[in-house]
């Protein structure tokens, strides 16, 4: 059982690691030379898709967490020696690191960005948001990428035993 749980969390977590990845070095590179209403209009519209709970990426998101907790579970039950610690550590560091920024400093921007009526606000007045999500949300998102890549890498060396 716990094998199952940790190949599901070592492949939901990688994914939300390219997720994370694709965000720091494609997506947000790539507006940010966007004036501020048409940067916070990309964004806004790419965030609405997941704010309405879009069913493939709601799996991958929650699944990696909860497949995480599952295998770290069963893994006091099924395996003796450092491996449930490994995977209770992973499991607290992917929490902490991915999970609890999200919610505490990425979608507080993020809904700000969606109460904004971006048409009926000025260009000047735009910039500091532009600039909070391109400055505080994207060093949040550095952050959760780098920690979802080094617990993926350590549930792939976990999964193959390594």
């Amino acid at each position: 059982m716990t094998n199952l749980f940790l190949l599901i969390a070592t492949l939901l977590c990688s994914l939300v690691a390219g997720f994370l990845l694709a965000f720091s070095v494609v997506v947000m590179p790539g507006i940010i030379k966007l004036k501020p209403r048409e940067y916070l209009r990309a964004f806004k519209e790419m965030d609405a898709i997941i704010q309405r709970g879009h069913p493939l990426f709601m799996a991958v998101w929650l699944g990696s967490v909860l497949s995480l907790c599952a295998a770290t579970f069963f893994s006091f039950d099924e395996w003796t020696g450092y491996k449930p610690l490994i995977l209770l550590l992973a499991t607290l560091v992917y929490i902490l690191g991915v999970q609890a920024p999200t919610f505490l400093k990425n979608i507080p921007v993020n809904n700000r960005i969606q109460q904004t009526e971006l048409d009926l606000t000025s260009e000047e007045e735009l910039q500091p948001l532009k600039e909070a999500l391109s400055m505080q949300w994207m060093f949040w998102n550095t952050i959760r990428t780098v920690v979802s890549i080094l617990v993926s890498v350590t549930l792939l060396l976990t999964l193959l035993e390594l």
